[in-house]
């Protein structure tokens, strides 16, 4: 008798706190707004880049020079970051 009510009291302590734990389901909005991201991720996933050369079988082209420009609001905190990030060093021309 006495081992049934204490695992009775154990069982119920532990029905009460798991209850208080549980996230409510999400709503058909947020499951429907979760979908819709997967589905861009994957299509952005297939998206086709360009080549980086027109030679045929696209091949590895050591030195070749490929630009491309910063664009930015901000070229203080731009030359800050990348100064810090990469060690680069900047001047006035």
């Amino acid at each position: 008798m006495k081992l049934n009510s204490m695992l009775d009291g154990f069982v119920m302590k532990h029905a009460i706190d798991d209850s208080v734990s549980r996230r409510p389901a999400p709503g058909w909005r947020t499951v429907v707004v979760f979908l819709m991201l997967l589905a861009a991720v994957a299509r952005a996933a297939e998206a086709e880049l360009p080549p980086l050369t027109t030679v045929e079988n696209n091949p590895r082209l050591p030195g070749k020079f490929i630009w491309a420009d910063l664009v930015t609001d901000d070229v203080t905190k731009a030359r800050n970051f990348y100064s810090r990030v990469f060690g680069w060093q900047f001047w006035s021309m």
